[in-house]
């Protein structure tokens, strides 16, 4: 019976994101600085801390599937909401590329720490007594590992793409 909660928290960690997509837009399309980047980057910190704080203030007691099925609905359409981005349509309204996705960064990291925390919790409730802080940690590796490599797999992509051009 334990094998389909592992399953599911399994196929949920190893769904793709946008990240590095967003990423080579910003700096490729849009012209981010890396100075702007770090500030999207501080935005993501904040905004995850966020998302814990949201979940725990309202949201902890709420049973694990319609938080799950709402978390998942709320997300996905605000991550659509990137396209808004890359359509350039932000511009058509007004609204400069820096405030967009600082704003847009906010809100769709915010809902994807509210996504995953009932996940973790799951996880934290199907372990043994007294590994709760190891899959914790793990959980972490998860989510931070990625963030930690993708400036310098990035930097490394734009450095052999110059070379290219040579």
């Amino acid at each position: 019976m334990i094998y389909l909660p592992i399953i599911f928290i399994f196929l949920f960690t190893i769904t793709p994101s946008t990240y590095d997509a967003m990423m080579y837009f910003y700096m490729q399309e849009l012209k981010f600085n890396y100075e702007f980047i770090g500030r999207i980057q501080l935005v993501s910190s904040l905004a995850m801390l966020l998302g814990i704080a949201i979940y725990y203030k309202w949201f902890y007691a709420t049973s694990f599937k319609p938080m799950v099925i709402i978390s998942t609905l709320t997300a996905t359409f605000f991550n659509l909401v990137q396209l808004i981005l890359v359509l350039r349509l932000n511009k058509k309204i007004g609204i400069p590329d820096t405030y967009f996705a600082l704003t847009l960064d906010l809100v769709t990291k915010t809902l994807t720490e509210l996504q995953a925390l009932p996940t973790l919790v799951l996880a934290c409730k199907l372990c043994p007594k007294d590994l709760e802080a190891s899959i914790y940690e793990l959980s972490l590796i998860h989510i931070s590992e990625p963030t930690r490599r993708t400036p310098i797999s990035y930097a490394v992509f734009c450095l052999k793409k110059k070379k290219k051009k040579k």
